[in-house]
């Protein structure tokens, strides 16, 4: 094989390996720029399913912060992959929260480096209300897997556990 085609086998393999790293790279405004619930304004209740919305310019191609994770006084609810961000539309992630005690929860959604506070007040349910189990909805920790339990391997290993 001529030289000439070993310089350009190589300039091939440098500019596929350049346009790799710059769709795996975070942008720089991957951001939670907004943090609702539906319904909004409350009465929030013991044990009724709430749906959390984070939304913004959240990366959907982030290898270090692929998913969005939400906590409810630091306790982890879930994660979420990113939605949407298709023909120039914003991107969002979602879970759905049950609260289990009443009174002040003061409820976090972070990602890329970026977080949204919510605090509510929570009701007690009605004497003879059926209420809601909360779902497993994957842990918040670094890497997200439920077989090391609620919170995913970063606070097995490192012993935290708070998302606040």
């Amino acid at each position: 094989m001529s030289t000439g085609r070993w310089i350009a086998r190589g300039a091939t393999g440098l500019t596929g390996a350049a346009a790799l790293a710059a769709v795996i790279a975070a942008p720089a405004s991957a951001t939670v720029t907004e943090f609702v619930i539906d319904p909004a304004g409350g009465p929030y209740v013991v044990g009724q399913r709430y749906q959390l919305y984070a939304s913004g310019e959240l990366s959907r191609m982030d290898l270090q912060n692929p998913r969005v994770v939400f906590f409810d006084n630091g306790e982890c609810i879930g994660n979420s992959g990113t939605l949407g961000g298709y023909e120039g539309g914003g991107t969002y992630a979602s879970v759905q929260w049950v609260p289990t005690i009443p009174g002040t929860h003061v409820l976090v959604t972070r990602h890329a480096g970026t977080s949204r506070t919510i605090t509510v007040t929570v009701e007690r349910a009605p004497a003879g209300s059926v209420t809601a189990s909360p779902l497993n909805q994957g842990a918040c920790g670094l890497i997200e897997t439920g077989s090391l339990g609620r919170y995913g391997i970063l606070p097995a290993l490192t012993g935290s556990s708070a998302g606040s």
